[in-house]
């Protein structure tokens, strides 16, 4: 944008100096207002498309950030996940082992139970 703006302005320069030779003092004067006007125009412009240019980056920069937060909190959900999951194995293989102790349990009761029915009668 600024070579654009310098050209356009090189360009005015070069008009004006030809318009010099062959062009009255009021001429002249108008012309040269004319440059400062467009040049002043196109410094406004330039001045526009940075501030923009800065606020894109600036939203972009935002998103990243954003996207990095979402990405940290889904890997943070998967290992919560997974925990979650290993917390369940674990309880599932507790709850085995209590109903197998259990039964261990009653087949002693029952054992025992037959072993004082058989000492009763006798």
């Amino acid at each position: 944008m600024r070579r654009r703006m310098m050209r356009i302005s090189l360009g005015l320069l070069f008009s004006l100096g030809i318009l010099l030779g062959c062009a009255s003092t009021k001429q002249v004067e108008q012309i040269r207002i004319e440059a400062e006007t467009a040049m002043r125009a196109a410094q406004e412009a330039a001045r526009k498309s940075e501030r923009m240019a800065a606020m894109v980056e600036e939203r972009a920069r935002e998103a990243n950030q954003a996207a990095t937060k979402a990405s940290e909190a889904a890997d943070g959900a998967e290992k919560a996940a997974k925990r979650m999951e290993s917390a369940a194995t674990k309880v599932e293989r507790a709850a085995e082992r209590t109903e197998i102790a259990a039964q261990k349990a009653e087949a002693i009761a029952n054992k025992m139970e037959g072993i004082f029915k058989r000492r009763l009668k006798k």
